[in-house]
Formats: C-alpha cells, structure tokens, sequence
C-alpha cells in the first residue's frame, strides 16, 4: 500500500513538473510576443508624431511663403 502510494506521488510530481514547465514556455512566449508587439506600437506612435510635427512645420512654411503672394496679388 505504502509502496502504491508512494509511486502515485511521484507519478503526480512528474506531471507537476510537466504542466509547470509547459506553463512557463507559455509564459515567456506570450511575453515574448507582447513584447514585440509593444514594441511595434511604440514604433507606430513615434511615426505619427514625426509625421504630425513634420505636416505642421510644412503647412507653417508654405503659409509664410503664401501669405506674400497673397497679399501682392490684392495689390
């Protein structure tokens, strides 16, 4: 019986060990991923900010070259 027992526990500590080990492959693939993909949307945010400031300063240039002309052509 003791015997019966004891091999029942080692049975239940192998899938223990198992489910434990699957558990943190699991893990630390999602945070992989989670990861990269923090990665990318932190990319995609200095992209649009660049781009937004980039479009600002244009449109801030092409008004300071327009406003001149403008103004000549109400002359």
């Amino acid at each position: 019986m003791i015997h019966s027992v004891h091999h029942d526990l080692q049975i239940h500590k192998s899938e223990f060990l198992i489910l434990k080990t699957s558990l943190t492959l699991l893990s630390q693939d999602a945070r992989k991923s989670l990861t990269k993909e923090l990665f990318k949307v932190e990319e995609d945010i200095k992209h649009h900010f660049y781009y937004r400031s980039n479009n600002a300063r244009l449109r801030q240039e092409s008004a300071e070259y327009l406003l001149p002309l403008h103004a000549d052509a109400r002359s």
